[in-house]
């Protein structure tokens, strides 16, 4: 019964601390990202079996976080509330000409990831974007002005 519940107490940390101090995805990660999220899941994983290697404990650790991953995925559909705790909201670094600088910091997002988003999507004038939005998976969607 004690690895259900640090299974799940580990699972709800990492997700808070997750959404806490990254909003990159695996094609943006930089070496820090990768650093963290290893040593996350080294450091989770002790915590977790504390100390039963057995593969019995590891399949209830297992499977404790897949089914508390599944409730929370299905439960974000009902509750909005809860995605948007869960994973936050898409925000706004760029508009009509103008950076969000506030948005930026927070966020800890480079206004060269932007610009490298937009070159990546062949727009070479930071005058033809509209909008440059963070989404919620880290992504950046870039919208073009009409014209």
């Amino acid at each position: 019964m004690d690895i259900l519940i640090r299974s799940a107490g580990a699972y709800l940390f990492l997700l808070l601390v997750l959404r806490v101090t990254t909003h990159r995805v695996s094609r943006t990660m930089t070496p820090l990202d990768m650093v963290i999220m290893f040593l996350f899941g080294g450091l989770s994983s002790q915590a977790v079996l504390a100390g039963d290697q057995s593969i019995t404990a590891a399949v209830i650790a297992l499977s404790t976080i897949v089914l508390l991953h599944i409730f929370v995925s299905t439960a974000k559909l009902r509750f909005p509330g809860l995605g948007r705790v869960a994973e936050g909201t898409p925000s706004i670094v760029f508009a009509h000409g103008k950076w969000n600088e506030q948005r930026l910091r927070e966020l800890r997002i480079y206004k060269g990831d932007v610009l490298a988003e937009m070159r990546q999507r062949g727009i070479s004038d930071i005058g033809q974007v509209k909008y440059a939005i963070v989404e919620t998976h880290g992504g950046i969607s870039i919208m073009a002005t009409d014209g």
